[in-house]
């Protein structure tokens, strides 16, 4: 299995919209994308850093949910919540 890990930064005060925002829209829309199997978001009120990982099948699914746009239209529903622009990377999932 592979992942994606994205680390964020939110606003001052935005953090809990941003996880709504996953709850509510990131997350029925991961669950509609061929080869998901999982996801987590991590975050921290204090410092509003977060980081959401997502578990996939295959490195094909992973590489999919990017060059399909579907992690670009993901990344534009919180970029107004955010400092500075999301980091990703990849990384192989041991489970």
């Amino acid at each position: 299995m592979f992942s994606r890990v994205m680390h964020i930064q939110s606003k001052p005060g935005r953090l809990a919209e941003i996880t709504s925002l996953f709850q509510d829209s990131v997350l029925p829309a991961l669950r509609r994308q061929e080869g998901f199997v999982s996801t987590l978001l991590l975050t921290d009120p204090a410092t509003g850093k977060g980081m959401s990982i997502t578990i996939w099948q295959s490195e094909e699914a992973l590489k999919a949910s990017s060059s399909s746009g579907f992690l670009m239209e993901q990344i534009r529903k919180v970029a107004p919540l955010l400092e500075t622009p999301p980091v990703a990377e990849q990384l192989v999932a041991h489970l």
